[in-house]
């Protein structure tokens, strides 16, 4: 492959026009006489080009025509420091901007993915983690990588994604569970599955349960007490909208079953109010 042909398909790779490309340092005309060969570039233009490409200048100084290779090679590092600091939007935006990905850049992806799906159904942005966790799927079939652990317990977070009212209406739990306990997220997965009698790590799910039990004996106000201790662990912590939605609906059934209409309103309200922002 000729310089110019690197120029031009790597411009393309990053979906540049020539002028765009080009900007002021040389002329569009200059540009595409390089990509055809019919001109030959000095070494600053070369630096040039190489740094608005996101490319080693040694790439296109050699004769090796594997741009992948130099794109991973510039960026790795920055990639596994992001990773490690859990900056998952900053690997997926690095790594799609590659013209092509391997087993190990499909594991961090698939990861991220992940990660930024679950981030996505604790804010309510359900739409937007049903997209993460669809790509995490896709890239674990990519990677030659052991991602067990994350396919197993993506339909769970996504049949919260798909209907966070009645999950269990997408999603059968019928076998889910064998292999499921040295798996992260057993407890939301017990949740899911309406297990109340389950002893909780998550403090704010225990006292939910504990609530859950005492609403099915009729006993509103110690429920509720319960109801509002678990609301404020979840806010204290990181805030997870899939808890604090089912917080509000059974705070809203306890107040109405005490004829407290007031307060059954307030929480109505929030509720309705958590559904309209799930919509992004």
């Amino acid at each position: 492959m000729t310089l110019g042909e690197k120029i031009k398909n790597a411009r393309k790779a990053k979906k540049l026009t020539q002028a765009r490309l080009a900007k002021n340092k040389i002329t569009r005309n200059m540009l595409s006489r390089i990509e055809n060969g019919s001109a030959n570039p000095s070494l600053d233009t070369i630096k040039y080009l190489a740094a608005e490409l996101s490319l080693p200048t040694s790439y296109f100084l050699s004769d090796d025509d594997d741009m992948f290779f130099y794109e991973k090679k510039e960026s790795i590092k920055s990639i596994h420091a992001a990773f490690s600091a859990k900056d998952y939007e900053y690997c997926v935006k690095k790594i799609s901007s590659f013209s092509n990905v391997d087993s190990e850049l499909a594991m961090i992806l698939t990861v991220s993915y992940f990660e930024l799906g679950k981030e996505s159904i604790r804010r309510g942005s359900l739409n937007s983690a049903l997209n993460y966790l669809r790509f995490s799927l896709e890239y674990s079939e990519k990677t030659l990588f052991d991602t067990s652990h994350i396919t197993t317990v993506i339909p769970m977070y996504r049949s919260i994604a798909t209907n966070i009212q009645s999950p269990l209406l997408e999603f059968s739990s019928e076998g889910y569970e064998n292999g499921l306990y040295d798996v992260f997220d057993y407890d939301l997965y017990k949740f899911l599955i309406h297990d109340f009698n389950h002893k909780y790590k998550n403090e704010a799910m225990q006292k939910h349960a504990t609530a859950k039990i005492l609403i099915k004996e009729r006993n509103y106000k110690e429920a509720l007490r319960l109801l509002n201790e678990a609301a404020d662990i979840n806010r204290a912590k990181k805030h997870n909208a899939y808890i604090m939605f089912g917080l509000y609906s059974d705070m809203e059934l306890c107040y109405k079953q005490l004829y407290d209409f007031e307060n059954a309103y307030i929480y109505s309200s929030k509720r309705m109010s958590m559904l309209e922002g799930f919509k992004s």
